[in-house]
């Protein structure tokens, strides 16, 4: 499945994620857009605001228990894309997102609606987005309905036979689904092998091919996690450490400036700095 993304990505340059139905990010294929990535750096709770976009509009995809058409949609930002439900029997699953992409229309009146959807930027940061908006993939709408089959004809399986579920993920893909989601919870190696149903050397070795260590991708994961909350929140460090799973202070500090660079407080005060020329 993420090979068939993989390839199709290479081809659409549109990013997909699959999500399930927390909004949890199970596998995805290509970098987030220039622009994507500026909005949530201009804006401090900018990701936070995707997310809940991005919930909303899986909840209005949802909505028609019968509906198996895809949904497109201009997000908060005024950019497009579009949500594929995937379903077992009635219930929806798990939700297939592509897009941060343009339709053929004016690009100058699609520039419009963005800088009427982000009026809370000020010139200056839109003048900065302007270059990143432009530099979006472009398609008539109906190339994206056709982008849109063409993903569904990938994940129909999913449909037939209810395999959003542990047996039609990789391990790779379930070992990255148990961190996402349980990142904040005391995970050990024998909690992870045993959701897993492996031994710890069959958990091991399936971190060890891909360069990296159990222990590593659980602190890479929440460190990330960490920085995000520490730009997008005014919470204390202390406490926005033990919301990803550190109860040491100490040690979350350390493992915090050994990924960034600088300490957590540096971290924010450099994000702040940033945000505010």
């Amino acid at each position: 499945m993420t090979e068939l993304l993989n390839n199709f990505y290479d081809l659409t340059k549109a990013r997909y994620c699959l999500y399930d139905t927390k909004g949890t990010v199970i596998c995805s294929c290509g970098s987030q857009t220039g622009f994507c990535d500026l909005v949530t750096r201009l804006k401090r709770n900018g990701r936070i605001l995707c997310q809940e976009d991005d919930m909303k509009n899986m909840a209005v995809a949802s909505t028609d228990q019968k509906m198996m058409e895809p949904y497109v949609y201009r997000c908060f930002c005024g950019i497009i894309n579009v949500i594929i439900p995937i379903r077992y029997d009635s219930d929806v699953c798990a939700y297939l997102v592509f897009g941060q992409i343009l339709d053929e229309n004016s690009i100058d009146r699609q520039w419009e609606v963005t800088c009427k959807a982000l009026s809370w930027l000020k010139p200056h940061e839109l003048d900065r987005l302007k270059d990143a908006f432009h530099a979006l993939p472009r398609y008539s709408l109906r190339q994206i309905l056709s982008c849109a089959r063409i993903v569904e004809t990938c994940t129909s399986y999913m449909y037939t036979k209810g395999s959003f579920s542990r047996s039609q993920l990789s391990e790779d893909e379930l070992l990255k689904a148990i961190i996402h989601r349980d990142f904040a919870k005391p995970l050990t190696l024998d909690t992870i092998a045993a959701e897993m149903n492996v031994s710890k050397s069959k958990l091991c070795s399936i971190a060890s091919r891909q360069g990296t260590t159990i222990i590593s991708m659980l602190n890479e994961y929440r460190m990330r996690i960490a920085s995000e909350n520490l730009t997008e929140s005014n919470r204390s460090v202390s406490g926005i450490a033990q919301e990803v799973g550190f109860n040491d202070y100490n040690y979350f500090t350390r493992l915090f400036k050994k990924q960034f660079g600088v300490s957590p407080r540096e971290y924010r005060k450099q994000y702040k700095t940033q945000s505010d020329l």
